[in-house]
């Protein structure tokens, strides 16, 4: 019972996180734990918009709502894969859902659209600009150095 009360405050939480108006707060207020092991700006700013602390100009979630980077130890929903390797090695998640294989175009492509799946639904609502993609290219190419 206690679980499921827990369940619905996390649910309610997070509906009045994504109801509420939000300033974008400057990369400068990242948390500093983030700011002390990401070594460039913009994978400080990717950081940023994977924490949710910096929201995406088109108003999609943050990626820690689902995913998690545990290399760099963000925590995230567990509803998708961990991102930790994502820019080196295939992501299986029930299928092979992805295969970058360090290859930056191939990770920015996927980030611009999806091919498929709960992504595709998400990015096409929210499309991501190219600075958000940039930062999290950089964010996941260090994230990937780090396991």
């Amino acid at each position: 019972m206690a679980v499921v009360a827990i369940v619905a405050i996390i649910s309610v939480a997070s509906l009045y996180y994504f109801l509420l108006p939000v300033d974008q707060p400057p990369v400068e207020d990242a948390p500093p734990e983030i700011i002390e092991n990401v070594p460039s700006d913009i994978a400080i700013k990717g950081a940023s918009y994977f924490e949710g602390v910096t929201i995406f100009s088109g108003g999609g979630p943050a990626c820690d709502q689902c995913h998690s980077l545990l290399s760099m130890r963000l925590f995230g929903g567990g509803l998708a894969p961990d991102l930790s390797n994502v820019f080196l090695e295939p992501v299986v998640w029930g299928k092979l859902l992805s295969n970058f294989e360090g290859d930056e175009s191939k990770l920015r492509d996927f980030l611009k659209s999806p091919p498929q799946g709960d992504m595709k639904e998400v990015w096409d609502a929210y499309p991501l600009i190219d600075d958000e993609v940039e930062a999290l290219v950089e964010l996941l190419k260090y994230a990937a150095t780090q396991g």
